[in-house]
């Protein structure tokens, strides 16, 4: 069986409710550019693709 690497970056939704990707050692490395626009999840597309839908559905980024 092959090893796990370990943890190297977290995703989450900062303060100002911006989808970021942070290293393991606590700095932004990404950020969707999503500020202010209260995100309700994400979603990973059978296509790859990545999404970040609002709270009321509508999405309000993709990769």
């Amino acid at each position: 069986m092959g090893q796990r690497s370990p943890r190297r970056h977290t995703t989450q939704t900062a303060d100002r409710r911006n989808l970021v990707v942070y290293a393991k050692d606590g700095h932004a490395n990404w950020a969707a550019g999503t500020n202010n626009k209260n995100p309700g999840w994400l979603v990973l597309g059978t296509d790859g693709s990545l999404r970040l839908y609002h709270a009321t559905g509508q999405q309000i980024w993709a990769a």
